[in-house]
C-alpha cells in the first residue's frame, strides 16, 4: 500500500475517533522543512485510558495493522547454531 494512502487511512481514523496525534520524523521534515526520501511515517499518538478502546475500534484487524519487524524477522529466519 502506498505510504500516502496508508497515512491518509491512519490519520482519518484517528480524526474520526477524536484521538490526538502529531506527525514527526522525515514526513514532518518534508512538510515543514527540507524534502528528503523516506519510506516510513512516524506518528506520535496520545492515548489516555479512555482512548484505548476508541483506538482499537478505529483499527480493527485489517491490512493497515502495524507489523512488528522483530516478530516478522523471527518468523522468517532460523537461529545460527555455533
Amino acid at each position: 500500500m502506498p505510504e500516502l494512502e496508508l497515512f491518509s487511512i491512519f490519520t482519518s481514523r484517528l480524526n474520526k475517533a477524536n484521538i490526538n496525534y502529531f506527525v514527526t520524523g522525515a514526513v514532518a521534515s518534508i512538510i515543514y522543512g527540507e524534502p528528503r526520501l523516506t519510506y516510513d511515517i512516524d506518528l506520535v499518538v496520545e492515548l489516555g485510558r479512555s482512548d484505548a478502546v476508541k483506538f482499537m475500534e478505529a483499527f480493527p484487524n485489517d491490512p493497515t495493522d502495524p507489523i512488528d519487524p522483530m516478530t516478522q524477522w523471527t518468523q522468517q529466519t532460523q537461529p545460527v547454531k555455533s
